[in-house]
């Protein structure tokens, strides 16, 4: 029973490097289709209004990026 509680412990040890740099890589992918996302958006809002959105709009103000919502 000691031996095979060792060696999960040992396979846990080996393995968690794996594994975080995976959970690395799939949320560095997420924010880098977050950015192209808001990229896009911000392209869009351009095309349309022929100029970027302002930093407030509205009253009461709210930020640019209600103004990039579709």
């Amino acid at each position: 029973v000691l031996s095979f509680s060792a060696g999960l412990a040992i396979l846990a040890v080996l393995l968690s490097g794996p594994v975080r740099q995976a959970q690395y890589a799939a949320r560095r992918v997420s924010h880098n289709c977050s950015l192209k996302q808001i990229g896009l958006a911000m392209h869009n809002y351009l095309d349309v209004d022929e100029t970027f959105p302002p930093p407030a709009v509205g009253d009461p103000p709210h930020s640019w990026r209600v103004a990039v919502l579709p």
